[in-house]
């Protein structure tokens, strides 16, 4: 892939002065931070992705742990029943 950035000089001089200072061309050196940076984004993601499926694992276990309960009846969940003082 090629991308183009546009530097203002002195940060374009800084650039070439790190990249020198690394043994690389100011191309190879832009890609290496780049990649670097975007890789400590992919973590950051996995991680979140991964603590959302363990949360909602521990959830289900938890759910799972108390005992089922029959529904509750159409009257206990009627406007009449759950606000008395309005019907």
């Amino acid at each position: 892939m090629t991308l183009t950035v546009e530097l203002p000089d002195i940060k374009e001089a800084a650039l070439r002065a790190k990249a020198h200072s690394q043994g690389m061309s100011a191309e190879e050196y832009a890609s290496q931070v780049l990649v670097h940076d975007l890789e400590d984004v992919a973590v950051v993601a996995a991680r979140h992705r991964k603590k959302g499926i363990e949360t909602a694992r521990e959830f289900v276990e938890w759910a799972k742990s108390h005992p089922d309960t029959p529904p509750l009846s159409d009257e206990a969940v009627s406007r009449a029943s759950l606000n008395p003082d309005r019907w």
